[in-house]
């Protein structure tokens, strides 16, 4: 698609093409008179002609010459567009990577760590259950007893107190024994 300043340079230039064949033409025909002053207005006006062609031929290649160059800065443009295209794109690709790397550590630790909140929830559970019957153990009287290979022996007693309400002393004693049998090396009691 050609514009207003191509289509201008071409009308010109066949102008002066056509000038310059009728101003042939006419060098021609004055050659054929033998007039010596119309040959010589025919060459002039040959030499005009010929002058506005060479004119119009070095505007259409510098024009060409700028087309051409603007075409190459637009290649190059496209290439460095593309380029920079391909660089975002490598970048996105990179960052999106590592975030997935990223999310699946999260959660594997979320995962791990639920595990071991699971884990203490149980044992939680199970102190809390122990603490249960141990509270209702006090409110009862209890013989603690060995267990040996053939039967068992006393190992204390633990009874609420006189008054309504009060605890045994069930808990000093298990903890006494505990202790005596942590620092012993003769085993179980």
């Amino acid at each position: 698609m050609t514009s207003t300043s191509d289509a201008a340079l071409i009308t010109g230039l066949r102008k002066a093409i056509t000038q310059y064949a009728k101003a042939k033409l006419r060098c021609g025909a004055a050659g054929y008179v033998w007039d010596a002053d119309a040959v010589l207005h025919a060459e002039e006006h040959c030499d005009k002609a010929l002058q506005v062609v060479n004119d119009a031929l070095a505007q259409a290649a510098a024009r060409i010459e700028a087309l051409s160059k603007a075409e190459g800065e637009r290649d190059e443009a496209r290439n460095e567009v593309q380029t920079i295209r391909n660089d975002v794109a490598n970048e996105y690709r990179a960052e999106n990577e590592a975030l997935r790397t990223s999310a699946k550590r999260a959660l594997a630790e979320r995962d791990a760590l639920r595990a071991q909140l699971d884990a203490m929830g149980r044992r939680v559970e199970e102190a809390e259950r122990d603490t249960a019957r141990l509270n209702w153990l006090e409110n009862m009287t209890v013989n603690v007893r060995v267990p040996l290979v053939y039967g068992s022996r006393d190992l204390f007693w633990a009874t609420p107190g006189e008054e309504k309400g009060e605890i045994s002393d069930l808990r000093a004693k298990v903890d006494k024994h505990a202790a005596f049998q942590k620092d012993t090396t003769h085993g179980p009691l």
